[in-house]
Parts: C-alpha cells; structure tokens; sequence
C-alpha cells in the first residue's frame, strides 16, 4: 500500500520546543497503556490526540509505522483526530493545541489554505487526521534560525474514523 504524506517544515522558539517536549514525554508511554493511563499530563486535553494516536500505532497499521519511522528521524510525537493543527486565516502559521502560540511555516509540499473573510466555508482551516511531528532533517534545518528548532510535520490528511475501524472519536 503506497501512501503519500504532506510535509510541512515549522520552526519552534525554545519555549514551544520545550512543549513539544511535554508531549513527548506522553508520547514515550504509548507502548504502555497503563502508564498512559494514570500519567497526569496525559490525561490533559490537549494530550486526547497523542493518546488515540498511540492506541493506533499499537495496532502495528503500516502507515502510523511508516509516519513514525520514515525519514532520517524517528518522531518525537504523533497526534490523531480531528482538526488536530489549525492554520491561521493567511495561511502562513499553525496552531497546535498544547504548543503555545503561532508557529512559522517555513515550507509546505501542498497547498497552504487562506481563508477568505465573508465565505461561506468555515472561518479556519484544520488538519484532521494523523500527523507526526519529526525533527527536520540536518539539509531541511539549513534555512532554520540559529535560535529555532526545525520540526517536518508529517502529515496523512483523513477521517481519523477510518483508520482500522479505531473508534476515536
């Protein structure tokens, strides 16, 4: 089965890298149900997403494999669900719910959403479905700030229901 991922190049400042961080330490107990389960933070709502993406990746489902391992560096965390990252209204900048504030685009393989004021569709963009968060590669992180991290948002755009039939909702 070929699948094919949005990439998304972000740099971090330090405090959202120290977030990315706090998501990661949930993240690490995904092979441990029990633990995931009585770990306070993991238990924050904006940790909802890392938990649903952890019980899919312990299904063995090649394509969480593939967006976990893929690439030059093993993802440092994984979200699943709906509308898991929001793009701002330009279409330049994400959010993501437990990293604080906008996050730079620095480069995207598909087509960056704008939203145009007084539509009739929704007044944001989101992704929904899976995404891993992976440290940019070292030819990627080139352009990145000395004081910045580069992070490759892997993205596999879905209904999250339909991955294996997992009731994640």
């Amino acid at each position: 089965m070929s699948q094919s991922f949005r990439h998304i190049l972000v740099s971090l400042t330090d405090v959202q890298m120290v977030a990315l961080e706090c998501l990661n330490d949930t993240w690490l107990l995904r092979d441990d149900p029990p633990a995931l389960t009585t770990y306070g933070p993991a238990q924050r709502r904006s940790h909802a997403p890392i938990r649903r993406a952890a019980a899919w990746a312990r299904t063995g489902d090649p394509r969480a494999q593939s967006l976990l391992r893929g690439g030059e560096n093993e993802a440092l965390c994984m979200v699943l669900g709906s509308e898991v990252v929001y793009w701002d209204e330009y279409g330049t900048q994400l959010f993501v719910p437990g990293i604080p504030g906008a996050i730079d685009v620095l480069l995207d393989s598909g087509t960056s959403p704008v939203v145009q004021p007084g539509g009739e569709g929704r007044p944001y963009y989101a992704i929904s479905g899976a995404v891993a968060f992976r440290p940019a590669s070292q030819a990627l992180s080139a352009g990145v700030a000395a004081h910045e991290w580069g992070i490759d948002l892997v993205v596999l755009a879905c209904d999250p229901a339909t991955l294996d039939g997992l009731n994640l909702h």
